[in-house]
């Protein structure tokens, strides 16, 4: 039963991942099973950490979701709910949500604490591709 309950999950992380590349979902949901795959991805990634009763969260949401769509052959979007993944969140130190974690090469390379807008949020994911962080 371990065995099958195994399988399924890494089948399940294949789809999530292959969906955002695809055009499926834009934004990926992080969790502890699929972290690591999430942030060894070649393409630089973004997590969003929020939670279900932020204000700003909610507000942050679809404009995250939009610019993930517009981007999502070249950045992989993912977000942590801090609530339901509290050990993974604690291990990042935030300092207030949402946070936004830039990583590249599995590497944290920036970070934003605050709602961010559409225009903010292209501006980032412009200057992630750029070779800016390359040398980082």
């Amino acid at each position: 039963m371990k065995k099958i309950y195994k399988i399924l999950l890494i089948i399940s992380m294949l789809f999530a991942v292959q969906s955002l590349s695809a055009g499926g979902r834009a934004v990926v949901v992080m969790t502890e099973d699929n972290q690591q795959e999430i942030l060894s991805s070649k393409r630089p990634v973004f997590v969003k950490f929020w939670a279900s009763w932020c204000g700003p969260c909610k507000k942050m949401k679809p404009h995250y979701i939009k610019v993930a769509r517009r981007y999502a052959d070249r950045i992989l979007f993912a977000e942590l709910n801090v609530d339901r993944y509290r050990d993974i969140a604690k291990s990042y130190n935030l300092e207030g949500i949402p946070t936004t974690i830039l990583f590249k090469d599995g590497k944290e390379l920036d970070r934003i604490t605050m709602n961010l807008n559409t225009k903010q949020l292209e501006f980032w994911a412009k200057e992630a591709l750029k070779e800016k962080y390359d040398s980082e």
